[in-house]
């Protein structure tokens, strides 16, 4: 119980009253004189008790009286717990168990729950009832009781209790990946067996398979060729789960470039092959001089020396082995606004990466990426060219990381000036593209064709949409992008909060004041009455 006025109960001090009263007219005696006493005392027997008894119960009532008043005008309240049910509506409750899905299984529980007062709730927030959405899942506010949800999909949560439902068997397209010669594809297998899955890649009207086999609740990687495809979509076998089965994907028409490499082979043995691969057909040529030559023949000139080197605005450098300083340093900061990083999906992997330092005098320049102790990684000099203060002429984790083709590939168009835009995101995630000119431009999507007005911001004119469905869109005589379901579903860890006194006007704040001032009531009717006898 809480008390939205407690100042009033300094009125409990007064609560004694009574008995100071009560006990001032017991002193209070008067006196009588009678020819004979005998009959009186044997009266007096009887009423003496009977008085007493009265007095006791006059006693309670005004005291119990006095304390209701106060206890009224101190406004006092319950508050009470409503239980709050959280139903998953994320997508992959439309896993089908037998001829329905979680998510009408879990919606028959939650309306039974809501029958006996439950208070139920979506995880994505939306009004009850509603249909699944491709949202993550989400807790949109705290003190929960229950949770219904895909069974495994939430750890065991103390203070809240999981309502886990089964499905059928259920295998997702997780992650997809280009490199210069190659598409990656990375299946999930989320059942208790090891299984064989067909996987068919759709570019226009041609059709390539292939088979992978996958062990219980692990992912397996897979790879088709590459032939600079535009736009296309995955699949694998149909299963309990259908939406997860398909990924879109849009791989830009990326330029041709011309690289010259200034420097031995040993040094630049890495860099070239990250490049342009020798398995594969790259757009990037790649040409190895012991010394510049025609620098205006070429998009991108990269040096392995950061001494006598000519820095222009397409121009990359990196130091050689020697002069070692640090082994194992990490990149704790990265500018998430430079180009090359911009959309770059793959940031919280490259932080893992160990590094050596290298020493580096940097020119005049803005740092685009740090080391975990705080020394630039990454600068870009005055005149736009890069300079790294990390070798990639040795082996190490940064050359052998799968990251480390992409990240070149970045780096290289944008010394070149022509940066690569993220083509492929997910659901309720922003898109943005730079348009050439201010007028109203046609989206077309799955089921839909919109209209869409750009905006003008410092840099540029851009177009920005925020898709809710996946699929392949179009920007009419713009770019094509994909849009995908997010893989992504587990939330932050849970936590319960204890709900705090609520003020007075909540749904869930039982409001004593009337009461008390009714029971205050009756005992001065019951006084009333006690006193006529």
């Amino acid at each position: 119980m809480a008390f939205l006025n407690p100042f009033f109960l300094f009125g409990l001090f007064s609560l004694p009253i009574p008995f100071i009263i009560h006990l001032w007219h017991r002193r209070r005696m008067r006196r009588f004189e009678f020819s004979s006493t005998m009959l009186l005392k044997r009266a007096e027997k009887g009423e003496r008790a009977f008085r007493r008894l009265k007095n006791i119960l006059l006693l309670i009532l005004r005291t119990l009286c006095l304390a209701f008043l106060v206890l009224g005008f101190a406004n006092p309240g319950i508050l009470r717990r409503q239980s709050i049910v959280v139903l998953d509506n994320s997508y992959d409750m439309l896993t089908k168990s037998g001829e329905h899905t979680l998510f009408e299984q879990g919606n028959k529980i939650a309306n039974r729950l809501k029958a006996k007062g439950s208070k139920i709730i979506l995880s994505s927030g939306a009004k009850f009832p509603s249909k699944c959405e491709y949202k993550k899942f989400c807790l949109p506010i705290e003190g929960i009781s229950h949770i219904i949800t895909k069974a495994g999909k939430l750890p065991p949560t103390s203070g809240i209790k999981l309502i886990g439902l089964k499905g059928g068997d259920n295998f997702s397209i997780d992650s997809l990946f280009f490199t210069p010669t190659r598409i990656g594809i990375g299946i999930t297998n989320f059942t208790e067996r090891e299984k064989n899955k067909l996987i068919a890649l759709f570019i226009d009207s041609k059709t390539l398979e292939t088979r992978l086999t996958i062990a219980p609740y692990s992912t397996g990687i897979t790879f088709f060729p590459f032939q600079n495809v535009y736009a296309g979509s995955l699949k694998i076998e149909q299963d309990a789960l259908s939406i997860d089965d398909v990924r879109y994907f849009v791989h830009p028409l990326l330029p041709e470039l011309k690289v010259l490499l200034v420097g031995n082979s040993r040094e630049l043995f890495f860099l070239k092959n990250a490049l342009s691969p020798e398995e594969g057909d790259s757009r990037i040529s790649v040409e190895i001089s012991p010394k510049i030559k025609n620098p205006r023949n070429y998009d991108v000139l990269a040096f392995s020396s950061i001494s006598s080197v000519y820095m222009g605005e397409k121009t990359l450098s990196f130091p050689r082995e020697a002069t070692r300083l640090d082994d194992f340093l990490t990149l704790n900061w990265i500018s998430n606004t430079h180009p090359i990083f911009s959309g770059f999906k793959f940031l919280p992997e490259l932080k893992k990466i160990k590094f050596t330092r290298r020493k580096v005098i940097p020119k005049e320049g803005k740092v685009i990426a740090r080391f975990s102790d705080g020394t630039p990684a990454i600068i870009e000099s005055a005149s736009g060219g890069l300079i790294f203060s990390f070798p990639l002429s040795q082996v190490g984790e940064v050359v052998l990381s799968p990251l480390f083709v992409p990240l070149m590939h970045r780096v290289a168009y944008w010394l070149a000036g022509k940066p690569i835009e993220e083509h492929n995101f997910i659901v309720g995630e922003r898109v943005k593209f730079k348009v050439p000119e201010f007028k109203s431009y046609k989206c077309i999507g799955p089921s839909l064709t919109q209209e869409i007005t750009p905006k003008i911001e410092a840099d540029g004119i851009y177009i920005c949409i925020m898709p809710e469905t996946p699929g392949i869109y179009e920007i009419e005589g713009i770019t094509k992008f994909a849009v995908n379901i997010s893989s992504k579903l587990l939330p932050s860890p849970l936590k319960i909060k204890e709900t705090p006194a609520l003020p007075a006007g909540r749904k869930d704040w039982l409001n004593l004041k009337k009461l008390f001032f009714v029971l205050v009531l009756l005992l001065l009717v019951a006084e009333l009455i006690i006193r006529r006898f």
